[in-house]
């Protein structure tokens, strides 16, 4: 028979265990939304890599030959610095490594011009809103052009990361049987703006004159 001292040694074990689980847990090495797969980063200026791990936890960051070490706050912060690359290229990978935590990898990496756009409403303005935005969508195939975009959010103080991620555009790649289909829709509407060019003077001769036969109350 279990008396209630054991039992309560037993139950204090489980906490402490529980607790030791939530810690190592809590340890694992995060980053920042802005910091994942299919992200950009600026050519030709040195890349700052960030994000938070367990405190005082030994980081090592790879990055396209280099690497890099840190080691984390009171707070769990860290950051490395990486020199400066060229634009172009294969897309890279990134992998990041804590003492206690499993690697993180984040893939698809670009390297070339980043681009903040801040403002009114225009600056979210999408294709899909032109008067006739089909041709332009058509002829779209930009697989090297990446977005990322910060959600709206109310906040009284700075936030040290978002909701959000890297969105990389498929283009043709992702469904090459499509391109010469669009190709040939895109084509068949240069001929109709053509066609449509060449008829509006007649049409507009047509309506200048029905309007003075209407004037003039003469037959049209």
């Amino acid at each position: 028979m279990i008396d209630k001292k054991n039992r309560s040694i037993g139950f204090a074990l489980v906490i402490i265990a529980s607790l030791g689980l939530v810690s190592a847990l809590s340890a694992e090495i995060k980053l920042p939304a802005v910091i994942g797969d299919h992200m950009v980063v600026q050519q030709g200026k040195p890349v700052t890599i960030w994000g938070w791990a367990g405190k005082s936890e030994q980081v090592t960051v790879t990055f396209n030959g280099q690497e890099k070490k840190s080691v984390a706050g009171a707070d769990g912060a860290w950051r490395v610095v990486f020199d400066p690359l060229k634009a172009g290229g294969s897309p890279l990978e990134l992998a990041v490594r804590g003492a206690k935590s499993p690697e993180v990898t984040v893939k698809d990496i670009l390297v070339g011009e980043v681009w903040l756009g801040s403002g009114q409403s225009n600056m979210e303005w999408a294709m899909d809103w032109l008067p006739d935005p089909n041709p332009e969508i058509m002829r779209a195939d930009h697989p090297n052009l990446r977005l990322f975009l910060v959600p709206k959010k109310t906040a009284d103080s700075p936030k040290d990361d978002v909701v959000a991620k890297w969105e990389a555009p498929a283009g043709f790649a992702a469904v090459p049987d499509m391109k010469p289909i669009l190709e040939k829709q895109v084509a068949s509407y240069e001929d109709y703006r053509k066609a449509l060019e060449k008829a509006l003077p007649a049409w507009d001769l047509w309506i200048h004159e029905t309007q003075k036969a209407l004037k003039a109350r003469s037959t049209l």
